[in-house]
């Protein structure tokens, strides 16, 4: 709910319910989650099944070598570079003080054209809160179209900075952070993600990442780990383990090297009562920077 003394009250039924199982073995482990409105929409025994099996196909990984792969991103690794992006690039305050990368970038081509990128609260893939912490009702926007960067999210102080109407994105008063896109959905493709791996010659599929910090927030480079899973991927199959790799990415470039998304998508949680529904992508020229021991 939201209230003021100018007599704005408005009130939304919430409800939200996540689970996450991680399992271990000697020398792998396995990952799962799975996040609904309802809590009795969420299929217990599948995400059990996904972790222990995740975790058991990945035992005895070899080393691969650093350098750049053809990659296969699972949609909880994408979700989380596209935090990234919507944290440092999506909000009107760093493209206002020149410290998002679309800023003087507004209406260029920036990402792969297979790229659309939207923020709306209503649609029911990423069904948030319909008004933001000033009362201001969230409005549908898009920020990236076929590759295409077209605008970012404002909440009333920002609007008012550059002569634009909010967006309805303000965030809670004990935040620091400008406005942000809290309930992203990025545009499938036509592929599965089965498909995809059939069509990687050699490359690697990752199942998630973390670690994950900037290293340049202006132009995106982030550094971060594999974890839970990841894969050689050789003539179109999935073959052996690897153990976990550190990528160093330029995430700009990153989304204009991708060949391909899927056209399944899944939902993830994120803060404030957001989430972002992604697809799967394949990525040319990743950049893996270091092995590690595990």
């Amino acid at each position: 709910g939201y209230a003021n003394s100018a007599g704005t009250c408005l009130l939304q039924d919430f409800s939200s319910a996540v689970f996450s199982m991680t399992s271990e073995a000697a020398d792998s482990s396995g990952w799962s989650e799975g996040s609904r409105e309802n809590v009795r929409d969420l299929d217990f025994d599948a995400l059990l099944s996904l972790s222990i099996e995740r975790a058991l196909s990945s035992a005895s990984p070899v080393t691969a070598d650093k350098g750049k792969y053809t990659v296969i991103l699972e949609p909880a690794a994408v979700s989380d570079f596209l935090l990234f992006i919507s944290v440092l690039g999506f909000g009107a305050e760093e493209l206002i003080e020149g410290k998002s990368f679309m800023s003087g970038r507004i209406g260029e081509k920036i990402f792969s054209d297979k790229v659309t990128i939207i923020d709306d609260a209503r649609d029911n893939l990423v069904r948030g809160l319909y008004f933001d912490f000033e009362g201001m009702p969230r409005q549908k926007t898009t920020l990236i179209e076929k590759g295409v960067a077209k605008g970012a999210v404002y909440d009333r102080k920002t609007a008012s900075k550059s002569g634009a109407l909010t967006t309805g994105h303000c965030l809670p008063p004990m935040s620091h952070q400008g406005p942000l896109p809290l309930n992203i959905i990025m545009m499938p493709g036509e592929t599965a993600l089965s498909d995809l791996i059939a069509g990687t010659s050699r490359g690697i599929l990752v199942t998630r990442v973390h670690y994950t910090n900037v290293i340049d927030p202006l132009n995106l480079i982030i550094t971060g780990m594999t974890r839970d899973g990841t894969y050689m991927i050789e003539n179109g199959r999935v073959t052996s383990p690897v153990k976990n790799m550190r990528f160093t990415q330029n995430v700009v470039e990153m989304f204009n090297g991708i060949s391909g998304i899927s056209s399944d998508r899944v939902f993830a949680k994120a803060f404030f009562g957001g989430g972002f529904t992604v697809p799967a992508l394949k990525v040319e020229n990743f950049n893996f920077s270091s092995t590690t021991e595990f």
